[in-house]
């Protein structure tokens, strides 16, 4: 099942987890309500994925990581496999063990702002440029909903992103008003991803409550679904819970000590499987345990497509390049780790894998 990887995003390939949904794609359509379902997909899943999952791991030599799998509100599958280290003394707890993924925090900074806009401290659609020196209107007005889609048209910037420890990080407002890149052509004309562009985002989000993104993201977001967990907040060294990343080098797999992302909306998450598997249960199920439907749809149907032929993207995921089944993703590979989130709207299907080896 092709769902339109990258070169840096070909996880689908990589990792064995696609058979989860290579399995339930294949299967019958049964409701979730008919008897038994739900527990027969799981046993299904046991069958079919863990020995895989384990053969894999042992020829990769990837010390470990997590898969877990839903169908609306229902958990279908949830495992942990390998260690968390390469000593093989912890092994990975699928409801504790948290993995660096990075980017994947993009859904969960999307979902802060459409949780607040319902709230009425945001209109997605509204200029932003009089709210913050940050951004100018050079190009005309800016909107939250263009900075979610990328097509802000705001330029790239790669040096000075990340910081060696903690506490070299700058509150995301300093580090904003010293690197914030400029914009360099009309909105609405491309889609072109921005770390800056989501902090700014989660900027927004902090000048209109006056609290930190982090809380925020907490109060908001992370406490309501039950992702106790789940953290923004960088952990200077690894540590029994936190999967030590690891790269492959000189024909072994190397630990890699991370840093650390100053653009945190955009790049910085600490979580469990168990965790991503309650957000995704979410916005698949009804939503209505944090969103309304209308909002829910902003985040599972394309809101911008550059062409008719190409894939779109919604407020938080890109579209793969297969129609069939129609699917959307975002991964992170990074920090010695790398992590995919795909789902598949028209079966209310979410995937979630993360493995602590660069893949």
């Amino acid at each position: 099942m092709d769902i339109g990887w990258t070169t840096r995003q070909n996880l689908a390939v990589k990792l064995p987890a696609a058979l989860i949904l290579a399995l339930l794609c294949a299967g019958s359509a049964a409701a979730l309500s008919d008897d038994g379902y739900v527990e027969k997909q799981r046993r299904m899943m046991e069958m079919h994925v863990v020995d895989r999952v384990d053969t894999w791991l042992r020829a990769t030599r990837i010390p470990g990581g997590v898969i877990t799998l839903v169908e609306a509100e229902h958990l279908l599958f949830l495992e942990g496999f390998g260690h968390s280290d390469s000593s093989g003394r912890n092994a990975v707890d699928p409801h504790s063990t948290l993995f660096r993924t990075g980017a994947i925090v993009r859904v969960l900074t999307a979902t802060l702002a459409l949780r607040m806009a319902e709230q009425g401290a945001l209109d997605l659609d509204s200029d932003i440029t009089g709210l913050t020196s940050l951004i100018d209107d050079s190009f005309g007005p800016l909107t939250l909903r263009q900075l979610l889609l990328h097509t802000a048209g705001i330029d790239q910037r790669r040096i000075a992103t990340r910081a060696r420890r903690p506490d070299e990080l700058l509150p995301l407002a300093d580090y904003l008003a010293r690197r914030m890149p400029d914009r360099v052509r009309p909105a609405d004309r491309l889609s072109v991803p921005s770390a800056h562009g989501y902090s700014l985002v989660g900027r927004i989000c902090e000048l209109v409550s006056d609290r930190d993104f982090g809380l925020l993201l907490e109060q908001e977001v992370l406490t309501p679904l039950g992702m106790s967990s789940t953290t923004v907040v960088s952990s200077p060294v690894p540590n029994a819970r936190i999967a030590t990343g690891h790269r492959w080098m000189a024909e072994r797999w190397t630990t890699v000590w991370p840093d650390f992302a100053q653009t945190t909306p955009a790049s910085t998450l600490l979580t469990s499987a168990q965790d991503i598997s309650l957000w995704m249960r979410a916005v698949l199920g009804d939503g209505t345990r944090l969103l309304q439907p209308e909002s829910v749809s902003l985040l599972l149907e394309p809101q911008f497509r550059l062409h008719e032929s190409l894939p779109g993207r919604t407020l938080a995921l890109r579209e793969g390049s297969s129609p069939d089944p129609p699917g959307l993703y975002l991964s992170s590979v990074e920090n010695g780790t790398s992590a995919v989130l795909v789902l598949l709207p028209a079966r209310r299907l979410g995937l979630f894998a993360a493995f602590n080896g660069e893949i």
